[in-house]
């Protein structure tokens, strides 16, 4: 059978507190006399707080459920409001356009990046390791889009990163500087 809860124990004590409920933990709560009455028995005993080990179990789940909640803010914060329409990571460029309106400032470049992939093949021997295939590398060139929008000084800058044409990015900058349409 396991252990239940700890049950504390009412005492009197000195230094000017009469009665006193302790816990195994030492915490020492006063307690009035008129509810020490009520307590004096084991079975009655009102219990304890628990043990550390409890609390840091409690302070690592709760770690853990504010780590989550950061992940999933982060996560979302890949999407952009544009009144009543959101666009979100994959979102081609037309579909922001329709949802945003046309961007502040864009700016178009080309990147070259080196792709590697594994290539099956013969097997050989390298530096006593067994080897099978090869490894090919290859440079792709990749359009990059940027796109800023400047909703005003209640909202913050957006700048939006495009790779092929898709929405990758949405960083959000200082509040913006341009006047509000008026209306």
């Amino acid at each position: 059978m396991a252990p239940g809860p700890a049950r504390a124990k009412v005492g009197r004590a000195s230094a000017g507190r009469p009665w006193v409920l302790r816990c195994r933990s030492r915490k020492v709560v006063p307690l009035h006399p008129q509810h020490a009455l009520l307590v004096q028995s084991a079975a009655t005993a009102p219990r304890c707080h628990g043990s550390p080990r409890a609390a840091i179990t409690w302070l690592v789940l709760l770690a853990s459920a504010c780590a989550a909640l950061l992940t999933t803010a982060t996560a979302w914060g890949d999407g952009l409001q544009c009144g009543r329409n959101i666009v979100s990571h994959g979102d081609s460029l037309m579909a922001v356009k329709n949802a945003c309106g046309t961007p502040d400032f864009t700016d178009r470049r080309i990147e070259v990046r080196t792709e590697r992939r594994h290539v099956a093949g013969p097997c050989f021997k390298e530096r006593g390791q067994l080897r099978c295939g090869r490894t090919e590398e290859h440079s792709v060139e990749i359009t990059i889009d940027e796109w800023v929008y400047d909703f005003g000084p209640r909202r913050f800058v957006e700048s939006l990163t495009f790779e092929q044409g898709k929405l990758v990015r949405v960083v959000s900058g200082a509040y913006g500087k341009k006047e509000a349409p008026e209306g």
